[in-house]
C-alpha cells in the first residue's frame, strides 16, 4: 500500500469557519482536486449555501469559495489507505494537519464523522455557543456510502 497526501488549504477572506474532510478519495488525488468525484455532493452544497456554481471549472469554484470566510482542508496529511474508505485508513500511519496552527476560525465543520484518533487534536466537544471557542460539527456525508 502506498502513502497518500492531502493537498494544501484553500484559505477564504477573513476565515470564520473551517471545512474539514478526512483525506481525499482517489478520484480527487488523481485529479488533485478537492471533492472531484461527481458522485460527492460537496460542490453543489457549497453552491446551496454560498452560491458558488457548482458545475464551473475547479480553478473556478476555488475562486468562489475563497470569496467567503471559509477554510477547505483535510484533517490528515498523509496517510496509508487502501481506496477511498476513511475506514480503511491505517491509523498507524496517520499525519494530522495542524488546524490548531491554521488562521483564526470559530466553527469547524467536518465532512464527514471522525474516527476519534484523528480528530482529538482540534475537536474536544460539541457546539455550545457562548462557552466552546471552537464549535464542532458533523455534517452528513456527501458521498454515497457503497454497502
Amino acid at each position: 500500500m502506498s502513502r497518500v497526501h492531502s493537498f494544501e488549504p484553500v484559505i477564504g477572506v477573513n476565515p470564520r469557519l473551517i471545512i474539514l474532510g478526512s483525506m481525499p478519495g482517489v478520484v480527487s488525488l488523481q485529479q488533485v482536486q478537492y471533492y472531484a468525484n461527481p458522485r460527492n455532493a460537496f460542490w453543489r452544497i457549497m453552491a446551496d449555501i454560498f452560491g458558488i456554481e457548482a458545475e464551473a471549472s475547479y480553478q473556478s469554484r476555488l475562486d468562489q469559495i475563497s470569496a467567503h470566510p471559509v477554510i477547505l482542508w483535510d484533517s490528515l496529511r498523509a496517510c496509508v489507505r487502501p481506496g477511498s474508505l476513511d475506514a480503511k485508513i491505517d491509523s498507524h500511519s496517520a499525519e494530522a494537519n495542524d488546524i490548531a496552527a491554521s488562521p483564526q476560525y470559530r466553527q469547524l465543520f467536518l465532512t464527514a464523522p471522525p474516527r476519534k484518533s484523528f480528530s482529538d487534536n482540534w475537536c474536544y466537544q460539541p457546539c455550545q455557543p457562548g462557552l466552546n471557542p471552537i464549535c464542532c460539527v458533523c455534517l452528513r456525508p456527501a458521498l454515497p456510502m457503497r454497502a
